[in-house]
C-alpha cells in the first residue's frame, strides 16, 4: 500500500511546477486531513485496532520473516481502502484536465508489471478498483437522475434517497436484492416524474 501511495508524489511534483505556493499549501492541507482522519479512526477502533495487535504478535508475527513481510507492513496494511479512494479521486481529477497528467493513473500498472510488486495484494486493490469506479459512477447517475439532470440540489435530494433505499434494502430484505431495489425506485420515480424530482421539463423546439 505504501508503493501504492507513492502516485501521490508524482502528482505533487507535476503540479508543482505551475502553482508552487498553491500547489505546497494543498498538499499540506490534504496531508493533515489525511492525518486527521487518520487519527479519528485510531481512536473510534481502538478496540478493534488493539485485538488486531494482538493477533499480530501471537498468532501471524512468527510467519512474517517466512512471508516476507515485516510486522510494521502487515499492520498498516488495513489503511489500503483510503489509498485506493484516494487514488481513484487524483485520476478522475488529473483525466478531467485533459493533459498529460492524465499518464499519472498508468503508474499503478507501472508499479505491478515494471517495478515487480508481484504480492496479490497489491493486485486487489489495483485491478478491481476499475470495476468499484464503474459501480460508483452507475449510483451517481442514478442519484443524478432520480433528483434532476443539471440541478444540484436535486441531486443531493437523489443521492440521499439512493443512500437511504440502498442501506433499507441491505439491512431489511438482502444485499442481494440492493440493487434491483435502486433501480425499482429508479423507475418508479421515472413514472411518476419524467424530469426527475425537483428537474425542471424543457418545451420541445419545433
Amino acid at each position: 500500500q505504501w508503493m501504492l501511495a507513492s502516485v501521490y508524489v508524482l502528482l505533487f511534483l507535476l503540479n508543482l511546477k505551475d502553482k508552487p505556493a498553491l500547489v505546497a499549501r494543498r498538499g499540506f492541507t490534504v496531508l493533515a486531513g489525511t492525518f486527521f482522519l487518520f487519527s479519528a479512526f485510531l481512536l473510534a477502533y481502538h478496540e478493534v485496532v488493539s485485538a488486531q495487535m494482538e493477533l499480530l504478535i501471537s498468532y501471524q508475527r512468527p510467519g512474517l520473516r517466512r512471508w516476507g513481510e515485516s510486522f510494521i507492513s502487515t499492520f498498516f496494511f488495513q489503511t489500503h481502502p483510503f489509498v485506493t479512494i484516494f487514488a481513484i479521486v487524483s485520476a478522475f481529477v488529473a483525466f478531467r484536465r485533459k493533459d498529460i497528467r492524465w499518464l499519472v493513473t498508468a503508474w499503478l500498472v507501472l508499479l505491478v508489471l515494471v517495478m515487480r510488486i508481484e504480492r496479490s495484494r497489491y493486485m486487489v486493490p489495483l485491478f478491481p478498483m476499475l470495476a468499484i469506479t464503474a459501480a460508483y459512477g452507475l449510483n451517481a447517475f442514478i442519484a443524478a437522475i432520480i433528483g434532476g439532470i443539471g440541478n444540484i440540489p436535486g441531486a443531493m435530494i437523489g443521492g440521499l434517497l439512493l443512500g437511504l433505499f440502498s442501506s433499507l434494502a441491505s439491512g431489511y430484505i438482502s444485499s442481494t436484492w440492493q440493487q434491483a431495489i435502486v433501480f425499482g425506485l429508479l423507475i418508479l420515480i421515472l413514472m411518476v416524474r419524467p424530469t426527475g424530482i425537483l428537474g425542471e421539463r424543457v418545451a420541445d423546439k419545433v
